[in-house]
């Protein structure tokens, strides 16, 4: 089995070492070696679960000779944990991303600005991330490295977050409309949308909601 500086609880133990693949009551089952059934084999959390990078390669005994490397595992769970959060950091540069393809795409001045200054700042707090994750335990080696594919956007990811932006404005224009009334204000999320990302038109179709909050319409 391969193994990692970083690993989930159901690796650690197991990680760089020979296995067995079937359970324990299995007729071909070897008791010189552990089963990956007894760490969580075929549950989403366990060993080669979701996500799980670790690989399984043949091993014929008194053949072939493990070269794996072995690691402490304590420190490959808290390695684990500790790229986490870097895949945390990596997710929130993403959905910067996404919003700002939109800002773009609406051509919304203000929001690129903004978007753009978010995700600045999210890539410095995921870069003093790593910097203070590798001098504080990155003795032998790095814990941490910055992966920037993980920082980029699919088409497919925009196209979500935009119908999911669409979805959260129909709904609001539908609210306005049964709280207000439905004279005055657009007839489609289209419009609606179009009017709150226009420079020129934002500022006013929310001065006309607050205006419209102190009135009273049947």
């Amino acid at each position: 089995m391969s193994s990692y500086p970083n690993s989930r609880e159901a690796c650690a133990y197991i990680q760089g070492k020979v296995v067995n693949i079937v359970p324990t009551d299995d007729p071909n089952y070897n008791d010189k070696y552990e089963s990956i059934y007894n760490h969580g084999y075929g549950e989403p959390a366990g060993t080669l679960g979701i996500n799980c990078r670790h690989k399984l390669f043949p091993f014929t005994p008194g053949v072939n000779v493990n070269n794996m490397t072995q690691y402490n595992p304590k420190e490959a769970i808290r390695n684990g944990n500790l790229r986490q959060k870097q895949r945390y950091y990596e997710r929130s540069i993403r959905d910067a991303k996404k919003r700002l393809k939109i800002a773009e795409e609406l051509e919304d001045e203000q929001m690129i600005t903004r978007t753009k200054t978010l995700i600045s700042a999210r890539q410095k707090k995921l870069i003093e991330y790593i910097k203070e994750t590798n001098k504080m335990y990155g003795k032998k080696y790095d814990i941490l490295t910055r992966d920037y594919d993980r920082e980029q956007i699919q088409s497919a990811d925009v196209v979500k977050e935009k119908q999911k932006i669409q979805d959260y404005h129909a709904k609001e224009l539908e609210k306005l409309k049964e709280k207000y009334g439905y004279h005055g204000f657009p007839k489609t999320v289209e419009e609606y949308q179009s009017l709150l990302y226009n420079k020129d038109t934002g500022q006013a179709i929310h001065a006309y909601i607050k205006a419209r909050k102190g009135v009273a319409l049947s």
